[in-house]
């Protein structure tokens, strides 16, 4: 066993027993941001989380730290100036996971974006953002975006612009935030559902929660002078608890789905963002060995939990890829893997999907209740330090964020050079340790940053599993260090959050689930009943995707 529950128990002992100057509710971005923007100004702080950290929202995105080039179109010019702004200042916190590469966006004859509109549109994002010399745009002829791109389609082509995004993995960034504040002095529990809030002696005023330990199954008091709603999709049902007010719906939840295909079937070497027949504007970005393509945008009102991936949708994009690409073989059979994700957008009455902002909104009930929504994930930091600024401005803290220049766990490197440095160098060394091909080493240097060492250290115990359940020594390492120092609870959190080996190897994850499963029953001292219980988890992922 290794004591991850054992400290579990003893993150709630010391969760009941301390009144908190910041409770909040949501393990996403913006929550654990909020954590460590108000752990770092010195306030006492807490985070609870139904699920897993990144579990909704903030797991499900289209994996890119990016200024929003596609809100010029609805007249957001603050929201693109901040979030372009913001970009900037995650990647240089956060280099070993937030990456940047060249992002193409094709001009064809008729289409939604001409050459010279193109060409002022990426003008004026850059402007507003920011952007640094060596990463503006560059407008390519018919026969250079071709040697880039040989599979767009020829006819109508006016040629490209080239552009840079930055690309991530948007579950670890969060885990990055909710590691950074956890290490500084916060304490961050996922698995704990906020039942009710407790008041005042008058019952006006918030004074705690009570949560549900989805482990134990039992439920405690926890006493805050302040309370954050950052629940995102869930935002809305979080209000409803509070019984001092009439509640409102504040969020429009729009559905989002991507689709995985081998790169086999769709051998694109460079991310695309290109418009669809019908006006929307699509990406489609290489990773590791395959090409994820979205996203969709329709309003939700169902499961928050689990969305669907509706057929329909995921017909939708491949007949944008089949319209925009010689690819015209690909069909439902070639994906691979899918997600589904719900933005919580900010209602505004008869704006269709795609026009609705995706500005946040922060609120303050009469109970005290401080409520952030809205936004994406890039303006995360913003939207975090907001939240806390009220709950400084509610307990008369005077101390500023200081944020903006904190690096976040895994990503301490002062340039781009040393980060560059670093992976060559510690390639080799994770080359050697685990016995692993030099691009399966450089994937787990990149994932775990300047943590790489600590992630090794722990071979001696992950032998042991290797042993006992004959599995390779990289694949059980990555389930021990989840265990161990990533607080996951349960076998998705490693397969879907810490590796996100359900989207893009599924095809090797599922020989192998039931002894990723196993291992991780081993870690945590479950029985039989967990085990068969969490395989049909995985099972039910799978049906979810409806491609069997």
């Amino acid at each position: 066993m290794i004591d991850s529950l054992l400290s579990r128990e003893q993150s709630f002992v010391k969760a009941i027993e301390q009144e908190w100057d910041i409770i909040i509710i949501g393990g996403g971005a913006t929550g654990c941001g909020a954590a460590l923007d108000a752990v770092s100004r010195g306030l006492k702080t807490l985070v609870v989380e139904k699920a897993d950290f990144a579990s909704g929202t903030s797991g499900r995105s289209t994996k890119l730290i990016h200024g929003g080039l596609r809100y010029l179109k609805n007249m957001e010019f603050a929201l693109v100036r901040e979030v372009g702004q913001e970009r900037a200042i995650l990647q240089r916190n956060a280099r070993h996971l937030v990456h940047r590469d060249p992002m193409f966006l094709p001009v064809y004859k008729g289409g939604e974006l001409g050459w010279t509109t193109t060409a002022i549109a990426l003008w004026v994002y850059e402007w507003l953002a920011g952007v640094e010399s060596s990463e503006r745009r560059v407008m390519l002829s018919v026969e250079d975006t071709l040697l880039q791109l040989p599979l767009l389609q020829t006819k109508g082509l006016k040629g490209s612009a080239k552009y840079f995004e930055y690309r991530t993995d948007d579950a670890r960034l969060t885990l990055s935030l909710a590691l950074t504040a956890r290490q500084k002095g916060a304490t961050l529990l996922n698995y704990a559902t906020v039942e009710a809030f407790t008041y005042s002696n008058d019952g006006k005023q918030i004074k705690g929660v009570v949560v549900k330990d989805e482990v134990t199954a039992q439920s405690y008091s926890l006493k805050a002078r302040c309370v954050v709603n950052a629940a995102g999709p869930w935002v809305d049902r979080i209000s409803t608890l509070d019984k001092t007010i009439a509640h409102q719906p504040k969020l429009a939840g729009s559905r989002g789905i991507h689709i995985v295909l081998s790169s086999f079937d769709f051998p694109l070497k460079q991310a695309v963002y290109f418009d669809a027949p019908d006006g929307r504007m699509v990406f489609a970005i290489p990773r590791e060995e395959m090409v994820y393509v979205g996203t969709t945008d329709v309003f939700y009102k169902g499961s928050l939990e689990d969305p669907e991936i509706p057929v329909k949708e995921m017909e939708y994009l491949l007949s944008c890829v089949r319209e925009k690409f010689q690819v015209n073989n690909i069909s439902l059979a070639q994906i691979h893997s899918a997600w589904s994700g719900v933005r919580p957008l900010v209602m505004e009455q008869g704006k269709a999907e795609g026009k609705i902002s995706r500005k946040d909104e922060l609120y303050t009930s009469k109970s005290g209740l401080i409520t952030i929504t809205g936004g994406k994930l890039t303006g995360y930091r913003k939207m975090a330090q907001r939240a806390v600024d009220e709950v400084c401005k509610q307990l008369q803290h005077t101390v500023r964020s200081n944020t903006r220049n904190l690096s976040l766990w895994g990503g301490g490197f002062p340039s781009d050079e040393a980060f560059a440095y670093f992976v060559s160098t510690k390639t080799l060394e994770v080359m050697s340790a685990l016995n692993i091909l030099r691009y399966e080493a450089e994937l787990l240097v990149r994932r775990y940053g300047d943590h790489a060492d600590a992630f090794l250290a722990y071979i001696p115990k992950a032998n042991y599993y290797v042993q006992k359940y004959q599995a390779p020594l990289s694949f059980t390492l990555q389930i021990v260090y989840a265990v161990a120092v990533e607080q996951a609870l349960k076998p998705d959190d490693v397969y879907i959050r810490r590796t996100t080996d359900f989207y893009f190897r599924l095809v090797e994850l599922k020989p192998n689930y039931k002894k990723l499963i196993a291992i991780m029953a081993d870690c945590l001292s479950q029985d039989e009943n967990w085990i068969k219980q969490e395989e049909a988890v995985f099972l039910a992922h799978v049906q979810n995707l409806r491609l069997e």
